[in-house]
């Protein structure tokens, strides 16, 4: 091999040398290969960066054609047989069909930036299925490659800046399964519109893609991904309606009027850190019912603590009240067991209800009169008063005229009926006096026989005893027996 050398002049006496032909040649090749160079590197920039402007277009157009189309037309792109005006083939729309609709997609180009056609493939899935039990997808592509306009073939890295332009619902067909458009990853894939094109530039549309994740699906299938903000830029707050039913494990309601409450009907059911409450409207009330509409029990393992409680029973182990038991009308108290109690039928008199008796082991007090058709004591009846009967006394305590007695006032009666009192001791008749010398009182016999005392004195098995101002005398009978007496001095 030959070797040039390349070596400039040295310089002469007379100046400075130049260059010599062969090195400026060399010198002007080398600068035309990196003049290339440079240039066909800012080349495929700029056509990668139309690549991804061809995607961001593409995601427009699916966004604001497919995607609204489908929510436009979901319930009839259900059907088999489709019908929607001024579509000819409502699976297979043109852009000047839907611009023609109404879609807002009327400041795009019928075609893209290689002057291919933007098409429109909608299809129902399941295949067969039967609404409602069926949803709707679909392709927005670019009829033809999307190749390098200078070579003609499939551009690799302009695909993939259009694919991340559009994001997760992007795909394409490559060479190695060119009649599946493929998603981002692999992610999904449906049947290439084109046929086995190589390099079809598609985006997926319909209720399951990406595009579709930040909106509520009517058939609950997409789950939220964030708080669903019902108040609108302009601050004011909107209503749902219609619910049938609301799953939640809490609720806030700060509101404003009636706040920390939930409104149903006219009623606000009120919550706070530590209280509850219902609030009705003016004059109405609490029901608890069952779900029939049945009045229910109000249950509680603790107190409860209200101003007014009106119900038709109330059951309870104990009660309590630091007020009054109060009764309206002609009620009161009843024991249901036994069938008694009391009541008040008139202002002035508290009744026993059934005829049921009182009885009290205490003492029984009134201040004022006892008014009653038969009184009957097994024990003593004290009056601070005195007693008094609008008919007759009847004592049925008989005593014997001269017997002892004691406390003196006691009034009895003798078996004829004269009434007698007790006096010093001894029982007399009304207006008597003491029995004369000589009377007798009282016999106590040697045999044994029973005894009458004389004056309340008894004698048991002792000696007989007499009463002061009598004496005891022995009078012999008949047999050789005696009895004991007492005599009057």
């Amino acid at each position: 091999m030959h070797r040039i050398r390349l070596r400039r002049r040295s310089k002469t006496r007379k100046g400075q040398g130049g260059f010599t032909i062969v090195e400026m040649l060399i010198a002007s090749t080398l600068l035309a290969i990196g003049l290339s160079a440079g240039m066909w590197a800012a080349r495929q920039d700029a056509l990668a960066n139309a690549f991804e402007a061809q995607g961001e277009t593409l995601k427009a157009i699916g966004n604001a054609g497919g995607n609204e189309y489908i929510l436009r037309y979901y319930n009839e792109l259900q059907k088999a047989a489709p019908s929607i005006p001024g579509v000819a083939d409502p699976y297979q729309p043109t852009m000047a069909e839907l611009k023609a609709i109404g879609l807002p997609i009327q400041n795009f180009a019928d075609t893209g930036w290689t002057n291919l056609p933007y098409r429109f493939r909608f299809q129902r899935v399941p295949a067969g299925c039967t609404p409602p039990a069926c949803d709707v997808n679909g392709l927005v592509y670019l009829a033809g490659p999307l190749t390098d306009p200078a070579t003609g073939g499939v551009y690799g890295r302009g695909l993939g800046e259009a694919i991340s332009a559009i994001g997760g619902d992007g795909g394409f067909s490559d060479d190695l399964s060119p009649g599946t458009i493929s998603g981002f990853g692999g992610q999904w894939n449906q049947a290439n519109p084109m046929g086995s094109q190589v390099g079809t530039l598609a985006m997926q549309v319909g209720y399951a893609t990406l595009g579709w994740q930040q909106f509520l699906r009517r058939d609950g299938s997409l789950p939220m991904m964030g708080t669903l903000n019902m108040r609108d830029t302009a601050g004011a707050r909107h209503d749902i309606a219609n619910v049938n039913a609301l799953d939640a494990q809490s609720a806030s309601l700060p509101g404003s009027s009636n706040a920390n409450s939930m409104r149903v009907g006219s009623t606000y059911f009120y919550g706070d850190t530590q209280n509850a409450a219902v609030r009705s409207q003016p004059g109405g009330g609490f029901y608890v019912q069952d779900v029939n509409g049945n009045a229910a029990d109000i249950k509680s393992s603790r107190d409860i603590y209200t101003r007014d409680v009106y119900a038709n029973t109330t059951q309870a182990n104990e009660s309590y009240v630091n007020g009054w038991f109060r009764a309206r009308n002609d009620a009161g108290m009843y024991w249901e067991k036994w069938g008694g109690g009391w009541y008040m039928s008139d202002p002035s008199w508290i009744r026993a209800y059934n005829g049921k008796n009182i009885w009290s082991p205490g003492t029984i007090q009134a201040d004022g009169n006892v008014n009653s058709a038969y009184v009957s004591a097994w024990g003593w009846m004290n009056s601070a008063g005195r007693l008094r009967t609008g008919e007759f006394l009847q004592i049925d305590g008989v005593a014997n005229e001269n017997w002892g007695c004691g406390p003196n006032g006691l009034v009895g009666r003798d078996g004829p009926g004269a009434l007698l009192s007790c006096q010093n001791g001894l029982w007399k008749k009304l207006g008597g006096s003491d029995p004369p010398a000589g009377s007798l009182c009282g016999v106590q016999w040697n045999t044994g026989a029973p005894t009458v005392s004389c004056m309340g004195i008894g004698w048991g098995g002792g000696p007989m005893a007499c009463p002061g101002g009598w004496g005891r005398t022995e009078v012999l009978v008949e047999g050789g027996n005696h009895m004991y007496m007492c005599v009057k001095y």
